[in-house]
């Protein structure tokens, strides 16, 4: 037996295809769709056939169709002699594939006499090695050989996408070796190293994880007990008590509990002040710092301002405070007393952040903008528009460079310089027609945006009807999605040169994995990525799961564009995404949210694992974009904002920020990511919509109309 698994190995490596010159393509689409549809009806039709008139392809087609048919139907040696006569073709991409798929239909036991040879995981292909260690797992099980069996199981761990599928996966392993004590500790050591809750005594050094464990399951409290064991002994350095006490402090910003986060921070800095020689160690010094300006932004955030402004207040009257932070405490109270309308006092504290001797790239930017956007709001155009201009040619950054020179044009519109402002909106418009800021420009412009034809968008380049990849030909043919993805992880890893991303881009879109193929756009060097994005388009915003969000804009009143406009910047699509505020799947649900909505719509879900499914997730999204219209001013500002930042400082925002002009508004929300927020799914919006075929004219109150049908 044990011989058995060393000849699997060394049969899969000696029938890789990655070397061949002379491998087939697929047949077209039509005729496997004709396959399909036929051996539904009849597996055995193939007898009618005579396969030497058949193409070579063809005949590799129908075999294999046939082969996986007989496989559903559970005759496993029709399927068995199959796999195994296309794994001895040799012009065959997936020769290897059909070996690896015959693990789990053919009865490998009466094989004797294999020869021995020495080889690894490395000779599979490694578009198969998931599948070939599920069909390993399932032959050592059959078999009865633990050893292997949690050799293969260790092994597959690292091919399983969610923690939580792994932990499910260890558990059962565990399980299955019983009192196997060898085995048993194999297997422990593993979960142990993956999820240290599970640990059974855990040593003091270990609580910090086992804390950090409990709250990536939502288990608070324990989490909070570990934390405050861990902190609690005076054994552990300073800088990692503060850590977790930091953690134990966050867990309640992961309850939504804002408040109460904010007021651990307090105390942990007052702890921190009162520590011996704490002020002669640089890393504590840092984070000293750091959550002096944090915990002065958790207090602005739930509504204590003044208190916010006091702590801001004595971090730059600290003469120890180093400049940076100095910097970003005056940018912070210069955003508060710009909420307050205090625009003289916002001025002072800007132009006293950027007298700072350090300053990062980041903080630098924001005040120089904010010093400008406050003399803009307060129609000190002059001052205005010379900051403008004054950023616009020291920023290296593009991005940055056209929101600068956008709002440089609406001082100049302000100014009476109109023909100077449309000369400035043309340019941003033609620079990139998909970015935010050139789409704004377009509503300045009164230009229309034509419409995208999505079939025209996806000829050429992004419907090849052949790859230089027949492996992936093939899979793609065959609707194998998932192992199309294992092979597009393995040669993005071999395409990073900038020619070589966008030579790679259409495979991402032609193989369906779409949030890879988002990725590897963003990969694209920001100095030609508007450029690029012209030409992919499809690969920056593509429109999967359509039947799932046609079907729920549909039931609950909502555009489809709109959906796929929150969709894409939540996740990317992703339907295993679980962001670090504890939201799940594609629209980035909350298990609370989930459970109430799920309720209320009769949509089936019990844990917050089924936020994972798209047939989940979206209506439940969906739902919860529907009660924030419903409930709220129904406009795109509102809902969107509210989406991302919860519904009660969307609401302070419209009583103390409001502005009548909707692009103006996005720019006071005080929160950098919910303004960044919006603007990016106003871009995927008003593209989307494009895309599905609308040619869009942008009102000056678009924002701000109402979304539900």
């Amino acid at each position: 037996m044990k011989n058995l698994f060393y000849w699997i190995l060394c049969l899969v490596g000696l029938t890789s295809t990655s070397c061949s010159s002379s491998l087939t393509y697929p047949p077209s689409k039509k005729l496997i769709a004709e396959y399909r549809k036929k051996l539904e009806v009849d597996p055995n039709f193939v007898r009618d056939i005579d396969l030497n008139r058949l193409e070579e392809n063809e005949r590799q087609a129908l075999i294999y169709l046939q082969a996986e048919s007989f496989e559903k139907a559970g005759n496993d040696k029709a399927a068995c002699d199959r796999y195994k006569y296309l794994s001895g073709d040799k012009s065959f991409p997936n020769a290897q594939l059909s070996l690896i798929k015959s693990l789990k239909v053919c009865d490998y036991i009466s094989l004797k006499n294999i020869l021995i040879l020495n080889t690894s995981l490395k000779d599979v292909e490694p578009a198969f090695r998931k599948l070939f260690l599920e069909n390993s797992i399932n032959l050592a099980e059959k078999k009865d050989q633990l050893e292997y069996l949690v050799n293969f199981g260790i092994e597959y761990t690292s091919y399983i996408e969610t923690k939580e599928k792994k932990e499910k996966h260890l558990l059962k392993l565990l399980k299955r070796v019983g009192n196997k004590t060898e085995l048993k500790e194999i297997v422990q050591s593993k979960l142990n190293d993956l999820s240290p809750r599970f640990i059974k005594k855990p040593n003091i050094d270990q609580y910090y994880d086992v804390g950090r464990d409990y709250a990536r399951v939502r288990k608070f409290k324990m989490a909070r007990n570990f934390y405050r064991k861990y902190f609690n002994n005076q054994s552990i350095p300073l800088e990692n008590r503060i850590k977790a006490y930091y953690q134990y402090a966050f867990s309640y910003k992961l309850q939504r509990d804002k408040k109460s986060f904010a007021m651990r921070l307090e105390s942990l800095i007052n702890w921190i002040e009162k520590q011996k020689h704490w002020q002669i160690q640089p890393e504590v010094i840092k984070k000293y710092w750091e959550l002096r300006i944090e915990m002065s932004k958790a207090f602005w955030t739930v509504d204590y301002r003044t208190k916010a402004s006091k702590e801001l207040l004595l971090v730059v009257q600290n003469e120890i405070a180093p400049a940076s932070i100095k910097a970003t405490a005056y940018l912070t109270l210069g955003l508060i007393e710009l909420e307050k309308k205090n625009n003289d006092n916002a001025e002072q504290y800007f132009l006293s952040g950027l007298q700072q001797t350090s300053i990062d790239e980041d903080t630098l930017q924001d005040l120089s903008w904010n010093l400008a956007w406050n003399y803009y709001i307060d129609y000190k155009l002059q001052k205005a528009k010379n900051i403008f201009l004054q950023s616009i040619n020291k920023s290296a950054d593009n991005s940055f460079k056209r929101k600068l020179s956008f709002w440089y044009a609406k001082t100049l519109q302000k100014l009476g310089q109109l023909e100077e402002a449309n000369d400035l909106w043309n340019e941003i418009l033609s620079e990139s027609s998909f970015d935010y800021y050139g789409i704004i420009s377009a509503l300045e412009l009164k230009h229309k945006l034509p419409a995208i034809n999505e079939k025209i968008a996806l000829e050429d380049r992004y419907t090849p009807s052949q790859t230089d990849y027949p492996i992936l030909d093939w899979l793609v043919a065959y609707e194998n999605w998932e192992l199309a993805e294992e092979f597009l992880k393995d040669l993005q890893s071999q395409k990073n040169s900038q020619s070589k991303i966008e030579e790679v881009l259409p495979l991402y879109h032609f193989a369906r994995w779409y949030d890879g193929g988002i990725f590897k756009f963003y990969k694209i060097d920001h100095e030609v990525r508007d450029e690029s994005l012209n030409e992919h388009i499809l690969a920056a915003l593509p429109t999967p799961y359509k039947e799932e969000f046609i079907n729920a804009a549909n039931r609950f009143g909502l555009p489809a564009s709109f959906l796929f406009s929150i969709a894409r910047q939540e996740s990317s699509f992703n339907e295993n995404a679980r962001s670090w505020a504890d939201a799940f799947g594609i629209l980035q649900v909350t298990p609370e949210k989930a459970k109430s909505y799920a309720k209320k719509y009769r949509i089936p879900y019990s844990h917050y694992t089924d936020l994972y499914k798209p047939e989940v997730n979206i209506p439940i999204g969906t739902a919860l974009l529907k009660d924030l219209l419903e409930n709220g001013r129904g406009t795109f500002f509102s809902s969107v904002a509210s989406y991302n930042a919860g519904k009660k400082p969307v609401n302070s925002w419209y009583k103390v920020r409001f502005r009548e002009d909707p692009i103006e508004f996005i720019e006071m929300v005080p929160y950098r990511e919910t303004r960044k927020y919006l603007k990016l799914v106003f871009r995927n919006l008003i593209t989307y919509e494009r895309l599905l075929g609308k040619e869009v004219k942008i009102d000056r109150d678009f924002l701000e109309k109402k979304l539900l049908d």
